[in-house]
């Protein structure tokens, strides 16, 4: 998904990356996919590409964090990453959400 969303930029309205981050220096959006949206889903405690990104297994990540930054400054929005509070019966505590939408 990151990949093909910084390669062809115009192909697509919408991006979902799902259990992924790019690798350091090769993610992030860019100026040509500021009519794109993006719906990111990673969870808070995986171990082989971790959320907050760094070394898992050798390689080094990007953090979620950072590449939905990205997106948000394309769009002329606040980068910063907004805490929500989940009330699902089997989830504790908080969850990071950001959202970035066209126009900001």
């Amino acid at each position: 998904t990151h990949y093909g969303y910084r390669a062809l930029p115009a192909a697509w309205r919408a991006v979902m990356p799902v259990y992924g981050l790019p690798l350091v220096g090769y993610g992030g959006a860019t100026a040509a996919n500021n009519r794109t949206a993006i719906l990111a889903l990673h969870d808070r405690s995986d171990e082989v590409i971790p959320p907050d990104g760094g070394d898992g297994g050798g390689w080094l990540y990007e953090s979620n964090d950072a590449v939905l930054g990205a997106w948000a400054a394309v769009h002329g929005c606040d980068g910063a990453p907004t805490s929500v509070r989940m009330r699902a019966a089997r989830m504790r505590g908080s969850a990071r959400t950001s959202v970035h939408m066209p126009g900001g």
